[in-house]
């Protein structure tokens, strides 16, 4: 008699693959993010690079050696 009470298995293999479908897709959004990210950190040390290039181009002679002399001095201090 208590056979007949008993249904069989759940069908849980909509929310399984609801499941999968959010997991994956926050997987690619942060895939996606970390691409992003990564493309403008390049982006940011060019524009530096290029910054530091024309910087050292337009400095008269010596004022490298004499910036960093005056701020390896400055750390001493603290």
């Amino acid at each position: 008699m208590l056979f007949l009470l008993q249904e069989g298995p759940a069908e849980t293999l909509d929310f399984m693959i609801a499941g999968y479908v959010v997991i994956f897709s926050v997987m690619l959004i942060y895939l996606v993010s970390l691409i992003v990210r990564r493309r403008n950190l390049q982006r940011d040390l060019e524009i530096l690079k290029e910054i530091e290039a024309q910087e050292s181009a337009d400095a008269p002679e010596g004022s490298d050696r004499l910036n960093t002399a005056a701020t390896g001095l400055i750390g001493q201090q603290d």
